[in-house]
């Protein structure tokens, strides 16, 4: 994909980012798919909306969206992975911090990654081999070299039978780190990361709309982004992630790891 289709693709991002605010402003019903695990009127027109721009912009590409979500999909073709709304409940509870994230997989490879915070209006996007970026500036991961030195931060699968162990396994990480966060958008938490406002970040059962694009931004901002054993994520797969600046990214594997957490 050339910098003028990511380009484009950044406009399509920006504005289904604008149209989320826009429906926001009014009353919206919402619907529970699972324990904790919501959509809204809001995540459907944005999906809508995505799909339609994103098939202008790469007719031959295929989407995937966490609110179609499909086993079926072939990853070593050109695919859309996109999430319309990340931080959905946050949006229900008008809690100003949720993104709209789409990524572009290649051959079982991340290419292309934006994620679009319309609230803060900061758009984060990487291209493979050509950097990250907030706004058209450059990002890079900070240097923290030390985990009792940094922030980290961490979420909260929606599978509650797994919350208890990683609830142990954040305060084992509290102990050893300055301070732990916890916001409720995987793709802001990655954008965060690849910007040097947060150390690392770490999280169960991420699906592909969770992590496909936010390991591109991290890595392509100097990090690192594995699973919970070291192991390179596979866009596509549902994966346990650990993600750093790389400076520290051992200290948190060890503790994610310690025997009877996780």
């Amino acid at each position: 994909m050339n910098r003028a289709h990511v380009n484009q693709a950044r406009e399509v991002v920006r504005r289904a980012g604008q149209l989320a605010v826009k429906l926001s402003r009014s009353e919206f019903a919402h619907t529970e798919k699972s324990f904790a695990n919501l959509v809204t009127e809001i995540d459907l027109e944005v999906d809508r909306q995505l799909k339609r721009d994103l098939g202008e912009l790469h007719p031959e590409a295929a989407v995937v969206s966490e609110e179609h979500a499909s086993e079926s999909i072939e990853w070593e073709n050109p695919t859309w992975i996109i999430d319309p709304i990340d931080g959905t409940t946050n949006l229900i509870h008008r809690y100003p911090h949720f993104a709209v994230s789409i990524a572009l997989v290649d051959s079982g490879s991340t290419n292309v990654a934006i994620v679009y915070d319309p609230i803060a209006d900061e758009l984060f996007h990487a291209q493979r081999d050509r950097g990250a970026f907030l706004n058209d500036s450059p990002v890079r991961v900070s240097r923290t070299a030390a985990l009792r030195d940094s922030i980290v931060a961490f979420g909260i699968p929606y599978d509650r039978s797994r919350a208890e162990s990683m609830m142990r396994t954040a305060s084992r990480v509290l102990t050893e780190c300055q301070d732990i966060r916890r916001a409720g958008s995987s793709t802001l938490d990655f954008s965060y990361l690849a910007c040097g406002r947060i150390d690392a970040y770490f999280e169960f059962d991420l699906e592909a709309w969770d992590h496909s694009g936010g390991q591109l931004l991290v890595r392509e901002a100097g990090g690192t982004a594995t699973d919970w054993k070291g192991s390179q994520l596979l866009a596509g797969i549902k994966s346990d992630v650990a993600a750093s600046n790389g400076g520290i990214h051992e200290e948190l594997l060890c503790i994610l790891n310690n025997p009877g957490v996780g």
